[in-house]
């Protein structure tokens, strides 16, 4: 496997699926997943682009998000399969009078997969760093 080019595939993914959460583009965040994908979110295991959909729905339509990744660390497990550990920085628009706040810092880590030549996440999981 070329370890560079796995790097920068699943680098590009996990922006394009944070990209794709901060601009409420759910289609752009789905096409990250696949049927087999879990999302574990706010203490919830959503499996599957309709689980996360429906949990995407309920986010508020006036809350906007910014989240930073930071010290991405990939290490393949096979040609077809990669962890990813990183840090998340998140901010949003809830603070007093609608101002940027510091929401937190996540550790994350993240499971891709390669089927076909094209990566996809498998699993997305973090937890409060700071």
């Amino acid at each position: 496997m070329n370890h560079h080019a796995a790097y920068t595939a699943c680098l590009q993914l996990a922006s394009r699926f944070y990209l794709s959460l901060d601009s409420a583009d759910t289609p752009g965040l789905l096409a990250c997943v696949t049927e087999a994908t879990v999302w574990h979110r706010q203490g919830q295991a959503l499996q599957g682009p309709h689980a996360i959909a429906q949990a995407l729905a309920g986010r508020k339509a006036e809350r906007i998000t910014s989240h930073q990744i930071s010290n991405f660390d990939l290490h393949a497990e096979t040609d077809d399969e990669a962890v990813a550990h990183y840090y998340v920085t998140v901010y949003d628009n809830q603070g007093p009078d609608g101002t940027l706040q510091l929401k937190t810092i996540l550790r994350s880590q993240d499971h891709f997969h390669r089927v076909n030549g094209q990566w996809s996440l498998l699993a997305k999981r973090s937890q409060k760093h700071l």
